[in-house]
């Protein structure tokens, strides 16, 4: 490996460098990049990094280097904020038409919005399906593969009504975080009261999304409701 004979040789910043170079060529790229960069530091002899050995760390400029090529705090993966009163939601979609059919007035009788970009959906429609691996997928399912991957998180608007679903043709319903002045849901939105957010079931939700249990939960709601078995959930 022509590695030095020596500890201190090997501790050096330079050996260090060539070590990186040899072992991951793009680091090593970045990390020479870098080195050019700031030649114009003067450099320390054989004799004044060894002296340095002892208290300081020959890992520093190594260190520096390092940062500038890793970008961090990493964003989070969460849910969108939701607006607290239910009606501020319903007119932010009340207004939506669908991508599909070039009408002015709006057209789409299921909007969903995706809880994890906030994208409304045209959702459970055949005007909006697409072609997936030779299958056709609706609007929300395919939205699903492009924004969150195996797993998504969507709300029905008009019916206050949550859809968890998976890759595998798998969904099931759930409540949505939204209750009335005696804390009690709407599912469906048949009594039509008004309605608020709940950030402790909101809270749930994005817990759920952050520890990856939908798929989970779809799972557990199978064993429940084997209604969802019947559901044509690439569909939706």
């Amino acid at each position: 490996m022509a590695l030095p004979s020596k500890l201190s040789d090997l501790l050096s910043g330079t050996t260090v460098e060539k070590l990186f170079s040899m072992w991951s060529p793009s680091l090593g790229y970045a990390l020479l990049e870098c080195h050019n960069a700031s030649s114009e530091r003067p450099a320390l002899s054989q004799s004044q990094s060894q002296s340095h050995l002892p208290g300081s760390r020959p890992f520093a400029s190594v260190d520096r280097q390092l940062g500038q090529l890793v970008p961090h705090p990493i964003r989070p993966n969460l849910l969108i904020d939701l607006p607290y009163s239910y009606s501020d939601l319903i007119n932010q979609v009340a207004n939506f038409r669908c991508p599909s059919v070039p009408l002015d007035e709006p057209t789409s009788n299921m909007p969903t919005m995706c809880l994890v970009c906030g994208r409304v959906l045209c959702s459970q429609s055949y005007c909006c399906q697409r072609t997936v691996n030779k299958d056709l997928v609706g609007a929300c399912r395919f939205h699903m593969t492009e924004c969150s991957g195996t797993m998504g998180i969507f709300l029905r608007v008009r019916e206050c009504i949550i859809i968890m679903m998976t890759s595998r043709n798998r969904g099931c319903y759930k409540t949505a975080p939204y209750v009335d002045e005696f804390g009690e849901t709407d599912y469906g939105f048949r009594r039509g009261n008004p309605l608020h957010l709940s950030k402790e079931m909101y809270m749930k939700l994005k817990q759920l999304w952050v520890q990856q249990g939908i798929t989970e939960e779809v799972v557990n709601q199978y064993e429940i409701d084997h209604r969802n078995v019947q559901i044509d959930w690439a569909a939706f």
